[in-house]
């Protein structure tokens, strides 16, 4: 049998012919599976009345939002603010997001924000959850907030 021609209007003002498999063929293809070790993108927060933390996080001596700490093999840490308390008792609140594409990465983001607040009085967050200050911890935190998305 012989595809069914139809005429649809174009924005150019002009008919063009489609056939019922041409616009098949046109179709976006289905959306990907997800993988299992997908990665992202997760906002974490690191508490602490230390005003140092955020530079060993970001393991430099000038701190700018949008600042970007690229992490060998893992991805990247990036800087967003620095929240002042509202008394002077209270940590201030330094909020980051990790970029990571797979597990492994997140492992290594992990190990290496471990590494970065051992021996300091700093509480990590992630997704507004706090998290131990442990590399399996804060890894299975990330990838649990990636499958939240």
């Amino acid at each position: 049998m012989k595809p069914v021609a139809e005429f649809v209007p174009m924005n150019t003002g002009r008919a063009v012919r489609h056939t019922a498999q041409a616009r098949a063929s046109a179709r976006p293809p289905a959306a990907p599976v997800a993988r299992p070790d997908k990665g992202g993108m997760v906002s974490f927060r690191v508490r602490s009345s230390d005003p140092r933390v955020a530079f060993r996080v970001m393991a430099t001596h000038t701190l700018v939002p949008g600042l970007r700490r690229a992490v060998h093999h893992a991805g990247n840490v990036i800087y967003v603010r620095t929240v002042e308390p509202a008394l002077t008792e209270m940590p201030r609140i330094y909020e980051f997001l990790a970029h990571f594409q797979s597990s492994r990465a997140a492992a290594i983001l992990a190990q290496r924000l471990e590494a970065d607040l051992e021996g300091t009085a700093a509480t990590l967050e992630i997704r507004r959850v706090e998290v131990p200050l442990e590399s399996e911890a804060i890894r299975q935190a990330l990838m649990e907030a990636v499958a939240e998305k």
